[in-house]
């Protein structure tokens, strides 16, 4: 083995100097290497071990005889990986040299191509200095050029004003106006270039002239229209070719040519509907509609021609018409304000929208506040403060009025909304809208105290027709809610469309609301309510004359609602049953269109104006001491007040339903402790079950069929008829003493008796049979469940009289003090005092301990009662013998 060794550390070969390669490598470098060349020899493992190899390959002394082999094995192998070491040096010493030759080879390439680049820094730097001597030639040449263009240009505009100032002098004399338009233009222009130079003398002197022709054309201009206005009937030439030069002028001239046209246009009508005058006056509205046409038509097909289009002469007379009748009217109205009514009023404002409409059909699409601020320096009103009209058509031919038909133009935004899915954009507003009809703003008091009057009156018609109404029986089909009720709402609707109308589209709207709100509650409690029974107005009281307290209103009648002890309510017959019916599904009816009046007032109220349009300060100052009759708006524009009487209204129909059909149950129910309760055997259901239940299904159905257009009333009116029931019933069987266990057993049977009666009440002798609602099945319920528990507890034996507070807790944990001595009374037990003591220290000490832990209470509880129930066996027997039964009857 040690021979083996040696041989193998033996290295005769002289070549390679070991000493100086590295021999030892780290782990991670041979695992890269072993990663890049994979190898399966042994040598190349970096944990090779050299016993370990020789005991691997020579396991036993037997295999020593491979000996020789192995040696010569090794010696191959270790021939092989020499010559490959020496093959790889060899190679590098080569790669090494070329390394060398190549890195010598780019440094020269680098240094040449240094001395290139230096070459080139130089001959650029040359060019440079050759560019920048030619560009500086050439913009000098530029300049030059540029200098000699602007002299000449300017040399030529002075020439051309010289002579442009002297040719206007001449054309003003010769009042040449159609050559002199032009020419004024163009000297403009022409000394609008030449601004820059009005420091030297000879330029400003020039432009001085041009100032001075100005304003002395500005004066000739403005008298020859004065002079020719007065006796002005058909278009002057001359006069045309002078609005031409006016439109070159500034904007005053134009202004100033535009009044004194308008001015002697509406010269005529100023001096005939004066305010003072009697055709001034509201009644003679179509008379300014007629002048005003006429004259319109006339204007358009004479002297409107001699204006440029851009003008817009015939919109700007129509707007200075609308204002001149605005502030004439105004001033009428002021003087006459006692003879102001609101017929007058409502016809004047008629005739004169729909002259608005007619304008703004004409001149509303291309004359918009804008034109108005562009040539006039008066005090407009804002977009903002005019209420928009609906859009109008503008298909009418120029020079002809078409009257405009708003059912027409609505029925057409409709149709349009169906091909275009997009809203169109909102129209701008027109100064002509209620540039006339708002000077009736101020006296709208007036309008308002027509209605508050009509529907006063309106009001007084109901009640006397009430009084004579006759309700009789209505088909399925039909509704039987008052007509006075459709008729007081249609008025409402028609009454709002003409304020909204006559009022710009609702200012003053708070003032109609408060109108509305105070007739609702006369309708409600001076119609409706007195068209209950006569019975029903007992205990009512007095209503406020005002009819402001409306908190007073519903307490009075909410007092019936809550009248507790009182004598039952009975009506006389079936035809008063239908008026109460009648009246409750009125009150609905009511009530609900009150909600959709008060959503559609919020809507208008939104989009009122908050303030009187003011064109001008005049008829600001002559509407300002009328426009106090107009409130400001209130906090809280509702009706819910005025809803809330209805539904007030409604729980009375309630009330007197339930306690007609209750007052007839009464008789049944007090019936009860006079029956004989000691029983030896239980039998069929009391008499007075069958007498209660032959009533009901005479008399639920018969309100049911009143209410079949209101059945969500009509469930309300059963849960309060059968917890009236329920809660008598309950009160009557702690009267029925003295009883056995037997009757107890007797009246159980009665109360499932009553119950599926009482369950079966809704659809009593109706021709579609469904389920109770869930809530009043659950009601009815809950309501007899106590004098079950009642009588189950009574009826029990008990060996102490500890087991009877026991199972009364047990049952009843929520049992009074006072009913829990009923049940005493029930039992016939004389010496309560110890058992009511018993009970009310159970009690209290129950609900101490609820107080802290309810769950281990109630462990407890049903341990002990569990504990002391004597006779259990016995107990739920006689009580399976009682369900048993019942069930045989089909009772449960």
């Amino acid at each position: 083995m040690s021979q083996l060794i040696s041989e193998l550390g033996s290295n005769d070969d002289t070549d390679i100097n070991t000493e100086e390669l590295p021999l030892q490598y780290s782990k991670s470098v041979i695992a890269a290497i072993q990663e890049i060349v994979p190898g399966e020899d042994p040598f190349d493992s970096p944990d090779f071990n050299a016993v370990d190899y020789i005991n691997e390959r020579f396991p036993a002394e037997q295999s020593l005889h491979l000996l020789d082999e192995v040696l010569e094995e090794m010696r191959v192998k270790l021939s092989l990986v020499e010559n490959e070491t020496q093959q790889l040096v060899r190679q590098l010493a080569i790669n090494s040299q070329i390394g060398q030759d190549s890195l010598q080879s780019a440094e020269e390439s680098i240094r040449q191509l240094s001395a290139r680049f230096q070459e080139i820094k130089v001959t650029s730097g040359e060019s440079e200095q050759r560019v920048r001597a030619i560009t500086r030639d050439i913009r000098q040449l530029d300049t030059g050029k540029r200098n000699l263009t602007t002299s000449i240009n300017t040399l030529n505009h002075l020439q051309m004003l010289t002579e442009g100032v002297d040719k206007i002098r001449s054309m003003m004399a010769a009042r040449q106006y159609g050559e002199l338009a032009p020419l004024l233009q163009g000297v403009l222009n022409v000394m609008q270039h030449l601004s820059r130079y009005t420091h030297i003398p000879q330029v400003k002197q020039l432009s001085d002239q041009v100032l001075q022709n100005q304003k002395e054309l500005e004066q000739q201009i403005l008298a020859d229209f004065r002079s020719s206005t007065a006796s002005l009937a058909t278009p002057s030439y001359q006069l045309a070719e002078a609005c031409l030069v006016a439109n070159v002028l500034d904007k005053n001239v134009r202004r100033s040519i535009m009044e004194l046209v308008v001015e002697h246009q509406l010269a005529e009508y100023r001096a005939v509907f004066a305010g003072s005058e009697r055709d001034g006056w509201l009644t003679c509205v179509d008379l300014r509609r007629k002048w005003f046409l006429r004259a319109a038509v006339e204007f358009d097909r004479t002297l409107a021609q001699m204006f440029p289009p851009g003008w817009k002469v015939p919109a700007r007379l129509a707007y200075s018409f609308c204002r001149l009748t605005h502030e004439q009217l105004t001033q009428a109205m002021a003087l006459r304000t006692a003879d102001i009514d609101s017929t007058a009023i409502l016809q004047a404002h008629r005739l004169l929208s729909d002259m608005e409409s007619l304008i703004i059909q004409k001149y509303g699409t291309s004359f918009t506040y804008e034109d108005l601020l562009d040539n006039s320096n008066e005090k407009l009103p804002k977009p903002s403060d005019v209420s928009p009209r609906s859009p109008v058509s503008a298909t009418s031919s120029a020079g002809r009025f078409t009257p405009r038909s708003e059912d027409s133009s609505v029925a057409a935004s409709n149709s349009n909304a169906g091909e275009d899915s997009q809203p169109p954009p909102a129209a701008a507003p027109s100064p002509y809208d209620g540039a006339i009809t708002s000077c009736f703003l101020p006296y709208l008091h007036i309008h308002l105290n027509t209605l508050d009057k009509r529907l006063g009156e309106q009001i007084e018609r109901f009640m006397s027709a009430v009084k004579s109404y006759s309700f009789d029986r209505v088909e399925e089909e039909e509704s039987n809610v008052m007509p006075c009720c459709g008729e007081l709402f249609t008025l409402y609707k028609n009454m709002l469309v003409e304020y909204l109308r006559v009022s710009q589209q609702g200012y003053g709207l708070p003032n109609l609301i408060a109108i509305f709100q105070r007739r609702l509650r006369e309708f409600a409690t001076r119609v409706l309510r007195e068209a209950l029974p006569q019975a029903s107005q007992q205990g009512f009281g007095t209503l406020p004359k005002d009819m402001k307290d409306i908190s007073a209103i519903i307490s009075q009648v909410q007092s019936l609602l809550v009248r507790e002890g009182g004598e039952s309510l009975r009506l006389s017959s079936e035809e008063e049953v239908r008026k109460v019916c009648s009246v409750l599904v009125s009150a609905e009816y009511c009530a609900h269109m009150t909600n959709k009046l008060q959503a559609k007032l919020l809507e208008k109220w939104q989009l009122a104006p908050k303030s009187i349009p003011d064109p001008d300060a005049p008829r600001k100052v002559l509407a300002a001491s009328a426009s106090s009759a107009i409130s400001s708006a209130p906090s809280n524009i509702s009706l819910a007040a005025e809803e809330e009487l209805f539904h007030a209204v409604l729980s009375q129909c309630i009330l007197l339903l339930v306690g007609h059909v209750e007052s007839l149950c009464d008789g049944y129910l007090a019936s009860i402790p006079k029956l004989n309760w000691l029983l030896e055997q239980t039998g069929d259901q009391s008499s007075y079950v069958s007498q209660l239940s032959a009533h009901l299904s005479t008399t639920v159905p018969l309100v049911r069929y009143h209410l079949h257009t209101s059945r969500k009333h009509f469930t309300r009116f059963c849960d309060k008829l059968a917890a009236g029931i329920c809660i008598k019933f309950t009160q009557q069987v702690y009267r029925c003493r003295p009883i056995n266990s037997i009757g107890c057993e007797q009246l159980l049977l009665d109360c499932h008796a009553l119950k599926a009666v009482l369950l079966h009440m809704p659809v009593m002798a109706s021709k579609v049979i469904r389920d109770p609602p869930v809530s009043y099945t659950r009601m009815v319920t809950k309501s007899l469940a106590r004098p079950e528990l009642v009588l189950q507890v009574v009826m029990g034996e008990y060996s102490s009289p500890m087991q009877l507070v026991e199972k009364s807790i047990r049952l009843m944990p929520d049992l009074s003090l006072a009913d829990f001595q009923k049940v005493l009374e029930l039992r016939g037990i004389k010496d309560k005092a110890p058992l009511l003591e018993s009970y009310r220290q159970r009690t209290s000490v129950e609900s101490d301990a609820s107080a802290t832990t309810i769950n281990s209470t109630t462990t407890t509880t049903n341990t002990t009662n569990t504990a002391t129930v004597a006779s259990p066996e016995h107990e739920l027997s006689r009580i399976a013998k009682l369900e048993k039964m019942l069930k045989a009857r089909r009772l449960i």
